[in-house]
């Protein structure tokens, strides 16, 4: 799924995204700080637009840093399970410890 993740992020406009100020009574939109509109939203009762413009933009903006986050934790975990096969107790510790702490978690 990330590598499907990847490609929708880097085909997209580059971020970051950001959600507009209204105009008047315009709906939210969506857009690039570089490069200007990427949508509109388009919702038939207006004052749900702007929470789903929010979370679009929270989203997008996210996705880098997470998608890097998984992948740590893809290292780490296979870290783990490699050194799992030889069997050493200390060393599964150890390789737990160092996997932790690759993924910033500990």
């Amino acid at each position: 799924m990330n590598e499907e993740l990847e490609k929708l992020l880097a085909a997209a406009t580059p971020g970051p995204w950001e959600v507009s100020e209204r105009i008047k009574d315009w709906r939210p939109q969506v857009v690039s700080t570089e490069h200007g509109p990427i949508c509109t939203m388009h919702i038939p009762e207006i004052g749900d637009a702007d929470p789903n413009a929010a979370l679009i933009v929270a989203a997008v903006n996210a996705l880098p840093g997470l998608l890097a986050k998984l992948e740590r934790y893809e290292r780490a975990l296979q870290a783990i399970v490699d050194n799992a096969e030889i069997g050493e107790r200390e060393a599964d510790t150890a390789f737990a410890r160092a996997a932790l702490s690759e993924t910033g978690a500990a």
